[in-house]
């Protein structure tokens, strides 16, 4: 049986190590999926902001500004019930999924309407403060009075 051992113990370890690995990432999602449900209505409010302004300004923003964009959109509309941690958390679960196709639809939709919908008029602000033309607080102030008079 010794002459197997080489063989056998590190088939092993990768079994165990393979294991762990499944583990984790099924853990993640599921970490993942859990935010989605507790922040579901932020995360909708968010896109609905975040749609036109990503359309509109993500072919002359950096990363940066993008998440930027992002982190501020969703202080708009959480109205400060999130943390900071949260804050940045959901940026990422919402910059992973964002969908160009489905922004254009969206912005496309928004154009159709007869007025300037508050979503597009929040996002204006929000542009303003990440290209340096607004101030943070009295831009999302503004974004957050806008968004309030659609919830």
């Amino acid at each position: 049986m010794t002459f197997l051992e080489p063989i056998l113990i590190p088939g092993c370890f990768i079994l165990v190590g393979a294991g762990i690995t499944y583990a984790v990432s099924k853990l993640n999602k599921i970490k993942t999926v859990s935010y989605l449900l507790k922040y579901g209505p932020i995360i909708k409010k968010t896109y609905d902001v975040i749609d036109p302004i990503l359309d509109k300004n993500l072919s002359r923003w950096y990363g940066s500004d993008i998440d930027k964009a992002i982190g501020l959109t969703i202080e708009a509309v959480a109205d400060g019930e999130l943390t900071d941690k949260e804050v940045k958390k959901l940026s990422i679960i919402i910059a992973e999924r964002w969908l160009p196709q489905k922004a254009a639809d969206k912005v496309r939709h928004y154009s159709k309407s007869l007025y300037e919908v508050p979503q597009v008029l929040a996002a204006k602000q929000i542009t303003e403060v990440v290209n340096g033309i607004t101030s943070k607080s009295s831009g999302l102030d503004y974004a957050r009075k806008l968004l309030s008079s659609f919830s």
